[in-house]
């Protein structure tokens, strides 16, 4: 397990988790180190719903898809104006305007996850944000309940889960070297759309909205972060397939994290074209077998 979660890395929280995991607390909350609460926005409080039962108008989207940044009034002042943005994670192939539609028809379940926003830098992809330099503030009066079957990429920014879901939530190893590239950055993304098909396998519902944090990134260099996103998001849209087809009902999450690595596994051995050598196969032949090891860890300290 050790050299699964390297030293100096991102990886690392996912101590944290089981460590949590373990104290049996009933909600676990991540963020990121350039994240503050907002004082309008109380935070433990506005996380205080995961778990329970509500019944809030519904983030439908198009096509099983919402865009989580059309919650925000977006500043795009390098491009004059414009509509919207999308969050890193988002597919290429997916984003439409359309993604941003909501129902005022209300929706009810209980609440595995809660995906708050955050104003100021939003987080979006190093090309969006080379082209853009965009900002944002919430633009929101009510948080939503996803329609079931809907997608959307959910990062470690300001995201709360209930205990039952740490073992959906393993949080996947990055560095891989592809196609000169190094596949990096998107840990949070692919552990977030994992745990996402899981909630929709108990049944389970996600709400997105309210804490609003504000997201004062630390500096980074742009044209590196695009060089290590780049990977992440040609796989992204290579994994619409697996993304976007039901997993089977499931009376837990660890039945539900088994299903989804034995069809991630099937799914990267079938890969073919741009970037999908051998060694990238095997990379998430690995993750699959790290989300099985994970279940297993999360059975010890049950």
């Amino acid at each position: 397990m050790a050299a699964q979660i390297p030293w100096k890395s991102d990886n690392r929280r996912n101590i944290g988790f089981l460590k949590a995991y373990a104290d049996r607390c009933e909600t676990i909350i991540a963020i990121d180190d350039d994240n503050y609460p907002k004082a309008q926005w109380p935070f433990l409080a506005g996380h205080a719903v995961t778990g329970a039962q509500v019944t809030l108008p519904t983030a439908v989207g198009h096509e099983n898809w919402f865009n989580l940044c059309s919650m925000m009034d977006v500043n795009l002042p390098v491009l004059g104006g414009g509509q919207t943005v999308y969050p890193r994670g988002f597919p290429y192939r997916k984003r439409d305007l359309r993604c941003a539609q909501t129902s005022d028809a209300s929706s009810s379940g209980k609440v595995a996850i809660n995906v708050g926003l955050w104003s100021g830098d939003p987080d979006v992809d190093a090309a969006t944000r080379l082209v853009t330099r965009c900002e944002a503030r919430e633009n929101f009066t009510t948080s939503y309940l996803l329609a079931p079957g809907t997608l959307m990429p959910i990062n470690t920014q300001n995201t709360a889960l209930i205990r039952d879901a740490i073992p959906a939530y393993y949080y996947v190893k990055m560095g891989h070297p592809v196609g000169g590239m190094k596949l990096d950055r998107f840990g949070d993304i692919f552990s977030g759309y994992f745990v996402q098909k899981c909630v929709q396998a108990a049944g389970h519902r996600i709400r997105i909205g309210s804490p609003v944090v504000d997201h004062r990134r630390s500096p980074h260099n742009l044209y590196k972060d695009m060089w290590n996103e780049l990977a992440g998001m040609v796989v992204i849209d290579d994994m619409l397939s697996l993304l976007e087809t039901p997993l089977s009902a499931a009376p837990d999450y660890t039945s539900a994290t088994l299903e989804l690595a034995e069809r991630l596994e099937r799914w990267s051995a079938d890969q073919s074209g741009f970037l999908w050598d051998s060694a990238l196969k095997d990379y998430f032949s690995n993750v699959a077998a790290n989300m099985r090891l994970w279940t297993q860890a999360c059975a010890l300290l049950r």
